[in-house]
């Protein structure tokens, strides 16, 4: 056990059962790669995650899908 906090960050997970899996893992932040989905799916996957990892006491971050004319 550590005597300091830290966090174990599952990175880039590019699909939402590899983020829950992550989760199930026992990693305290998981990132969500949904920048080649589409905005509306990316929306709904990044909300239901949330909740999800809050209820666990988790951290997420999300890269939201590229808008049309938004800079790449």
């Amino acid at each position: 056990r550590s005597r300091v906090p830290v966090s174990l960050l599952f990175n880039e997970a590019q699909t939402f059962a590899q983020a829950e899996r992550a989760l199930d893992a026992g990693f305290n932040a998981v990132m969500l790669d949904t920048s080649a989905w589409e905005w509306d799916d990316a929306v709904a996957a990044v909300a239901r995650l949330t909740r999800l990892a809050h209820a666990r006491g988790a951290t997420l971050i999300a890269r939201p899908p590229q808008r049309a004319g938004s800079p790449a």
